[in-house]
């Protein structure tokens, strides 16, 4: 079986978006309800997808969530047919070792494939966050959401102020070159250009 720290061939080889996913989610820093609320980007943990006071967690996810009733079974049962274990331990063992143990990584790609889980929460969500923060000044990660915009932004002019800095001292030796030539080359000139010294 392949162990933790080991390269894992299939979520090295599939798309970098859904890779991410994977080791966002094994390594617990994939954007749950209780992982945005503890960097202050959310209100509150519950599950954007469930009824109720539901903690969304990793485990809430792969097992519990409403969202993925279907997608949980077939997770389960994909598990069992590639490490042999009997029916039911899939839904006992620690998440954790769903992510460590490399014969399941093909059932949780599937699983991540057919659904939404380590995506980050929905836009219109982000929209109502956003018009939040701007309306109280904070709340719901409003003041993150803001000074990540501006440093974007700065970012950009930043990068374009010095690309253009450049070009237009590119585009300024190659006219004093061509100049320097021209003075070099015209008739008189002497192949050369000479430096006067006057003094008094």
């Amino acid at each position: 079986m392949g162990k933790a720290g080991t390269k894992r061939p299939i979520p090295m080889t599939c798309v970098q978006s859904l890779a991410a996913r994977f080791y966002r989610l094994k390594s617990v820093h994939a954007p749950t309800g209780v992982y945005l609320k503890r960097f202050g980007h959310r209100d509150d943990n519950k599950c954007w997808w469930c009824e109720g006071n539901v903690s969304q967690m990793r485990e809430h996810l792969l097992r519990h969530c409403s969202r993925c009733k279907d997608q949980q079974k077939s997770l389960c049962k994909t598990v069992g047919q590639a490490t042999g274990w009997k029916p039911g331990r899939c839904r006992h063992v620690q998440i954790s070792e769903l992510f460590t143990i490399e014969e399941c990584d093909q059932a949780v790609m599937d699983f991540l494939v057919a659904t939404e889980v380590g995506k980050f929460p929905p836009k219109c969500s982000i929209g109502m966050e956003w018009a939040q923060g701007l309306r109280l000044g904070g709340g719901a990660g409003g003041n993150e959401i803001i000074l990540l915009s501006l440093s974007f932004f700065l970012s950009f002019f930043l990068v374009l102020f010095v690309f253009l800095s450049h070009f237009i001292c590119q585009r300024g030796q190659r006219v004093a070159g061509g100049e320097l030539r021209h003075l070099a080359g015209s008739p008189g000139g002497g192949g050369d250009i000479r430096v006067l010294s006057y003094s008094n």
